[in-house]
């Protein structure tokens, strides 16, 4: 390598000099040449492995994991839920069943999604159920 790691963090490396980065596409730390700095610190850095030039990111840095985002759409079905849950907190839950017969607002018990509230009965003998994982279309009066 052209350059130490003390010289880079002093600040006295040069475009065109080598540095050791982590590639954003080979997710390593690799060689690299430094492409461009802005006020004495390093900016852009090409891969000599990838040829990708992308932002200096320092490999002696803890990397900071991703936290998985929820879309806004399953926010507000949970906010839904939960509002729906303390509605009918009170409310005894009847076991879910193809015979059962349910009305609006009802609480039901599924065996594989847990505690639901009915939320719309729909023609054709089916009922809409908010459940913590998201809405479902049961049937039911069969």
């Amino acid at each position: 390598m052209a350059t130490t790691m003390a010289a880079e963090q002093a600040g006295t490396v040069a475009v065109s000099d080598e540095v050791v980065s982590t590639c954003t596409k080979c997710k390593q730390a690799l060689a690299h040449t430094i492409v461009s700095k802005v006020k004495q610190r390093i900016a852009k850095v090409k891969c000599h492995t990838c040829g990708t030039i992308h932002r200096y990111i320092d490999p002696t840095l803890p990397v900071k994991p991703k936290t998985p985002r929820k879309p806004a759409a399953q926010i507000a079905q949970e906010a839904t839920y939960e509002k729906l849950i303390a509605m009918t907190a009170n409310q005894k839950g009847q076991p879910y069943s193809l015979s059962g017969v349910f009305k609006e607002h009802d609480v039901i018990e599924h065996s594989t999604f847990g505690r639901g509230i009915v939320t719309h009965l729909i023609p054709g003998n089916k009922i809409q159920v908010a459940f913590a994982q998201g809405e479902k279309l049961l049937v039911y009066r069969r």
